[in-house]
């Protein structure tokens, strides 16, 4: 679109959304198919605003009432973010649902857990090594930060599972693993389940485990990274 802001990202100039003609497919549906094109061929990034609803109006020539149909259907799909008097933004993980893994119809939540902690186990050791081997310096230090807060957080009787959530969902993000990013905050909220499930069981090996993890990450040691997560 020529009047639109360029993301920084973008390698080429603003593209001009097609005009939408009908056919046996909802308008809406057409319309969102339109706006997924515009976000791609201008390689659009989290947080990057979509031009406003007049602009997209006057550029697909269709009403008002159908430009919202089709970002209600890009919300539902978590491809963008609505915020009244704001505007329209790429959301954080694109395309991404609240239920990714469709553990919502998996009606024996018992299982369901222990099957996602059966799965952070198998995979936390490894990403632990790869952490170590390729965080920066500033992430191994927020990691090592974090795992403080947790420690303070156990030693002082407070709940810790959002800091604890927050310190695992930082190793994977530090490992520069796209696919890893998306997944693992789906998985190691397993964690937070676990936590109000065991409770005081497992407060002094946490605190262990969180402090030594973090430590090997810091010193590169993606052996010890892994060996730590083990425990």
């Amino acid at each position: 679109m020529k009047t639109c802001r360029k993301p920084e990202s973008a390698k080429k100039g603003c593209m001009e959304l097609s005009a939408v003609k009908t056919d046996n497919v909802p308008l809406s549906e057409k319309v969102s198919a339109q706006i997924i094109k515009y976000i791609k061929e201008n390689r659009m990034q989290k947080g990057d605003r979509l031009p406003n609803e007049k602009k997209l109006m006057e550029q697909l020539n269709v009403s008002r009432t159908t430009i919202r149909e089709a970002m209600r259907i890009l919300s539902s799909r978590s491809i963008v973010v609505i915020r009244q008097g704001s505007g329209t933004y790429i959301s954080n993980f694109p395309g991404v649902t609240e239920d990714p893994l469709g553990l919502q119809f998996k009606y024996d939540k018992e299982k369901v857990l222990m099957d996602l902690l059966e799965l952070r186990y198998l995979m936390e050791p490894v990403i632990a090594s790869c952490s170590a081997q390729r965080a920066s310096k500033e992430e191994a230090r927020e990691i090592q930060r974090l795992a403080s807060k947790v420690s303070e957080c156990i030693k002082s009787g407070v709940d810790h599972a959002e800091q604890d959530v927050e310190f695992h969902c930082k190793i994977a993000q530090s490992t520069g693993n796209d696919v890893l990013n998306v997944l693992f905050p789906e998985i190691v909220n397993g964690i937070r389940m676990f936590t109000t499930l065991l409770g005081d069981r497992i407060i002094k090996g946490v605190v262990l485990d969180h402090e030594r993890i973090a430590q090997a990450i810091i010193d590169g040691d993606a052996e010890g990274a892994y060996n730590a997560m083990l425990v």
